[in-house]
């Protein structure tokens, strides 16, 4: 048992700084195609919050945020963004 929660672990780490780096490349990705779409003021990141107890999935679950207004705060861009803008 723990041997297979120890390779969990270092899968489990391999997994979460790839997805930090995807993450930092994909917020700049998406932040360079917000301007040409009249959405120069809105923030788009991504989130990567810890999980109590990781699974099949990781440790942390991955969530898209935006704010489409400057006064705004950042919620996640299923809920937060209109049709036209997703």
């Amino acid at each position: 048992m723990r041997t297979a929660r120890a390779a969990w672990t270092a899968a489990a780490a391999t997994l979460s700084a790839t997805r930090r780096r995807a993450a930092a490349a994909l917020d700049e990705a998406v932040s360079a195609e917000l301007a040409p779409l009249h959405l120069g003021r809105a923030r788009f990141a991504t989130e990567l919050a810890p999980l109590e107890e990781g699974g099949a999935d990781g440790a942390e679950t991955v969530t898209f945020t935006v704010s489409t207004n400057p006064d705004m705060p950042p919620g996640p861009l299923n809920r937060i963004a209109s049709g036209g803008e997703l």
